[in-house]
């Protein structure tokens, strides 16, 4: 759902203002929705990728957000589907918006 200037309806008018002017100046607004930000003013998971991986191989997961730092260092927490164990590793951050985490899943038990 949009207003009459295309804007998302659940934003408030001040927001699309300032969005707008964010625009128009050239600057982007960050995944803590900060006009010209560095991704460090919130923490917030916008993507992981891929979703859904294979038990017993080795992936790279990427994971896309803000306010990711080496201290704390963030953890990835996996659930296998088939008994619901879980499994975590310990995030490789990039910078505050990317890190990576490797999942191998252990094959569940029948």
């Amino acid at each position: 759902m949009s207003t009459e200037d295309g804007a998302p309806s659940f934003l408030s008018s001040d927001h699309r203002d300032c969005d707008m002017k964010c625009s128009l100046s050239g600057a982007v607004i960050d995944n803590c929705d900060i006009c010209a930000g560095n991704h460090t003013d919130c923490m917030i998971v916008v993507t992981i990728k891929p979703s859904a991986v294979p038990e017993n191989m080795d992936y790279n997961i990427t994971v896309h957000g803000a306010g990711f730092h080496q201290h704390p260092t963030p953890v990835c927490l996996y659930t296998r589907v088939s008994d619901s164990e879980e499994f975590n590793a310990t995030m490789k951050v990039m910078d505050p918006s990317m890190g990576y985490c490797r999942a191998n899943l252990e094959p569940g038990r029948n």
